[in-house]
């Protein structure tokens, strides 16, 4: 088994209920006998290399797992309209490919991690109508290149960090309620 395949192999530890859902083919759901790169909700590249996972709108429920994190290549992560809950893992902050990250709609606690700024590339990150809370960190102004950032429906507190004004193309794609 190669190395993706352990890594996503550990990820559906915490994606047990993938294989119940009714709407998949029993031949390519996780952990079938076909490579990852044809299992639901998983995209590879050229090189077979796991760039995006999509499994939004699942009802998937419990924590986040951080073996995603030893995806280095993920650009795309979409898993809102779920059921996952805990906090957001620093462990993510690896993942400098990440360009769009979806976890809205789902019911994450804990306040923002400021880790997070290290995800330099990120375009989109939405997190809109979980239970996050406290005060947003400086470190968002490391976020350069972000257009969307969703924020709102959590208890944040405070201001904004001036430091997103660092920020080159944020503007009225910016929504924190």
């Amino acid at each position: 088994m190669n190395y993706v395949s352990q890594l996503l192999q550990r990820a559906h530890q915490v994606f047990h209920s993938l294989f119940i859902f009714a709407f998949l083919d029993e031949s390519n759901r996780w952990l079938s006998n076909l490579h990852e790169c044809q299992w639901a909700g998983i995209w590879c590249d050229e090189e077979e290399i796991v760039r995006v996972i999509d499994i939004h709108g699942q009802g998937i429920q419990g924590t986040l797992p951080t073996s995603l994190a030893g995806l280095p290549y993920l650009d795309t992560i979409s898993l809102q309209w779920n059921k996952f809950d805990g906090t957001l893992p620093d462990e993510f902050a690896n993942l400098q490919h990440l360009i769009h990250f979806e976890l809205h709609n789902n019911q994450l606690t804990g306040s923002f991690p400021p880790s997070w700024a290290r995800i330099r590339n990120i375009q989109l990150l939405n997190l809109s109508d979980n239970r996050l809370r406290g005060q947003l960190p400086v470190e968002l102004g490391n976020f350069r290149n972000i257009k969307g950032l969703y924020l709102f429906k959590n208890s944040f507190s405070g201001t904004l960090p001036p430091e997103l004004s660092n920020t080159k193309s944020l503007g009225k794609y910016c929504a924190i309620r």
